[in-house]
């Protein structure tokens, strides 16, 4: 890998780690069948680009996450919702692993999609309140809908925005609840990697990487911020699900072609 693929690895983490698609399986993805690394390479490669987007997460809600300390409804939510993403987050990957291709992945997230799809189109009909506050209930269905994101090809950010959507929050607050949710997610997927494979060799190029990813990250946060601000909610999710749903097909198709 040279320093021009690092920094296209760079900017296509920032971009997908927060779309409704799976970026550590585009990134694998162009690592294995345009750059010839091995898959497990791949894997802890993609790994360390996601340090790029975990400090961004950091960066851009410093202010919120400081106020951890005094906000116990946010500390709460995310609590509960990172041991239900152990919960049942662990026992998939150990059970499923084996079992759920990139592809059955691929078919979970466009089945996302259409839901979310589905929840626009309803909304259009019938537009309701959304809410600004959450609770447990919203926390273990956002945390499960995570630990699943484990499984290969599913979208981790696709996932809890869903969730999120789907129980009614209100879309600027899901996606900052999603965004924040990356924090223990990445931290977690690091570890792992860490424990099975050992540190990713460092080079000048995976440096390049993370930092892109991380200037990427911040960008494509903000847009997304600003976007759920101005849109009301039935567009919002009917735009989140058209992408959910249709960059999986694209995704196959590339796959085939290559």
């Amino acid at each position: 890998m040279n320093l021009a693929e690092g920094i296209l690895l760079g900017v296509l983490q920032g971009i997908t780690e927060w779309l409704p698609i799976s970026s550590s399986g585009q990134g694998m993805l162009v690592l294995i069948n345009l750059l010839g690394v091995s898959p497990d390479e791949a894997f802890s490669i993609s790994v360390a680009l996601h340090l790029g987007s975990l400090f961004a997460v950091i960066v851009y809600f410093r202010k919120m996450l400081w106020s951890l300390i005094q906000d116990r409804e946010l500390l709460k939510f995310l609590i509960v919702a990172s041991f239900a993403s152990a919960v049942i987050g662990l026992p998939a990957y150990l059970i499923l692993k084996d079992l759920f291709s990139a592809a059955s992945g691929e078919v979970a997230t466009m089945f996302i999609g259409a839901m979310l799809i589905g929840t626009g189109l309803l909304l259009r009909k019938n537009p309701g309140a959304t809410r600004e506050k959450y609770n447990s209930v919203d926390a273990m269905f956002t945390g499960g809908a995570q630990g699943l994101a484990v499984l290969p090809g599913v979208s981790r950010s696709g996932s809890t925005i869903a969730a999120l959507l789907l129980r009614g929050v209100k879309q600027e607050t899901a996606l900052s609840l999603s965004f924040i949710l990356a924090i223990p997610a990445i931290l977690g997927l690091f570890v792992l990697d860490f424990a099975e494979a050992g540190l990713t060799a460092i080079s000048t190029p995976l440096i390049a990487g993370v930092a892109t990813s991380f200037i990427v990250s911040l960008a494509t946060m903000h847009y997304f911020m600003s976007l759920s601000r101005r849109i009301d909610f039935s567009a919002f999710a009917l735009a989140i699900g058209s992408i959910a749903f249709f960059a999986p097909l694209i995704l196959i198709g590339f796959e085939v072609f290559f």
